[in-house]
């Protein structure tokens, strides 16, 4: 009797050992789909984004929160570059107006003035 309980302990424990070994290839297998949708949803996302810069960050998670928070590391880079370009566009924007209704006032100032002395001369 104290055998078999032996015997049967033994067979569990193998199972179990199976089991979790089992368990932790899927759960590395779902990681790297995980992982690869990321990688993909990401250069969707961001498309001036590098490929290889994205999959080197990503791969480098050890588990999903980390794999989050590389995620989120790297969409905030790119929003905080594309905002700034953003910003730089709009004062040259800004700055071009400003040149333009410059332009436009001293032209009609000279037009104003040539009409003037075209009815001076009359």
């Amino acid at each position: 009797m104290l055998n078999e309980n032996q015997t049967l302990k033994i067979k569990l424990d193998r199972q179990a050992t199976n089991y979790q070994q089992l368990a932790k290839e899927r759960n590395n297998l779902i990681m790297q789909q995980i992982k690869n949708i990321n990688i993909e949803g990401i250069c969707q996302l961001i498309p001036q984004a590098k490929k290889e810069e994205i999959q080197e960050n990503i791969k480098k998670a050890s588990s999903y929160v980390d794999l989050a928070e590389k995620r989120n590391q790297i969409i905030d880079k790119y929003v905080q570059q594309s905002s700034f370009e953003l910003h730089e566009v709009q004062q040259q924007q800004q700055k071009e107006r400003v040149l333009l209704i410059s332009l436009l006032v001293i032209s009609l100032l000279t037009i104003g003035g040539l009409l003037i002395r075209l009815k001076k001369k009359k």
